[in-house]
């Protein structure tokens, strides 16, 4: 069964390398017809061609090719030492092309808060706290598929398996790019930063590279376990969250990856400790985290107070 999915996976990997690489050569290949459109779209092929990422490909094929011109479009191009049957094949692709832009462009008027972390990091118990969304908790109850609660008209929040959440968020990336995205990552703390945790929040930040627009927050949890130890040494919560972004990017620049941690986007959390506590050792609470999220939204435009109100809040609050 193992080896199935393995073989399925690779598939599917292929499939969306070969659809990319299609669009990418008919982006190159209609790029000469840029002088037949006017002024303002001229302009805009060529931003897009500054940025050639799989949306802004797609975009730029849309833009150069004219249905009503048919295999004319190939004036000038290889294309047009092709027989008549490849040039409607290629048409036909184009087309379907232009439809599935048509469905990014529907994708890319949404946020989506994507919950990832490893199986007992704590998200089931992060969603219901932020939303009271009633996902099952327990260290024998796991998410075992991709579930999306809409939030608001805009804002859809999708629980990640907690076994393959990395994997699932991967394909989501490559093959809705365009849309904004905010990834909420929860990582249970082993009382200090270790070289497993590194590894794992760095293959997050190299999956979701792929989209510009993606935002990321760190949730380093369960420190309610560590509290009362750290403080009978002298340290603080605050000293370990230093420490820990410290040796983080220290290892991520050792290791030549090219992003960094930001102090604002990393909490030392714990969802399951009281208010007071939390207060007590400088722990993180959801209120901290839900600030985080209202700037982000902002950010991504989602500017409407009630809408944004919302999307940030419990049905209680």
């Amino acid at each position: 069964m193992y080896q199935l999915k393995e073989r399925m996976n690779s598939r599917i990997n292929l499939a969306d390398e070969s659809y990319a690489e299609i669009v990418k050569v008919l982006a190159e290949i209609f790029t000469p017809r840029i002088g037949h459109l006017d002024e303002p779209h001229q302009t805009e092929v060529r931003d897009l061609k500054d940025d050639p990422n799989l949306f802004n490909n797609e975009k730029t094929v849309t833009l150069l090719f004219d249905e009503n011109l048919g295999a004319q479009n190939f004036s000038k191009t290889w294309l047009n030492d092709c027989i008549e049957a490849s040039k409607e094949v290629v048409i036909e692709r184009i087309r379907m092309i232009k439809k599935i832009h048509e469905v990014r462009k529907t994708i890319a008027t949404q946020c989506f808060i994507g919950i990832v972390g490893p199986i007992n990091s704590g998200k089931s118990t992060f969603i219901n706290a932020m939303w009271q969304l009633n996902s099952p908790t327990g260290s024998s109850v796991h998410t075992d598929k991709p579930t999306i609660r809409k939030i608001t008209e805009t804002v859809q929040v999708v629980d990640y398996p907690g076994n393959n959440s990395l994997e699932c968020h991967s394909r989501t990336f490559s093959i809705c790019g365009a849309m904004n995205n905010l990834i909420v990552i929860n990582i249970a703390t082993s009382g200090d930063v270790n070289q497993d945790e590194a590894d794992k929040i760095s293959e997050y930040y190299k999956t979701v590279s792929v989209s510009d627009d993606c935002r990321i927050i760190i949730c380093i949890n369960k420190w309610g376990l560590f509290a009362e130890n750290l403080r009978n040494e002298g340290k603080t919560i605050a000293e370990m969250k230093n420490r820990y972004i410290e040796k983080m990017n220290d290892y991520y620049s050792k290791s030549g990856n090219d992003f960094r941690i930001r102090e604002e986007d990393v909490f030392c959390t714990d969802w399951k400790m009281d208010d007071n506590r939390r207060r007590e050792f400088g722990i993180s609470g959801i209120q901290d985290i839900r600030e985080s999220l209202r700037a982000h939204l902002t950010a991504l435009g989602i500017s409407d107070e009630a809408q944004l109100e919302a999307s940030v809040s419990s049905p209680s609050l």
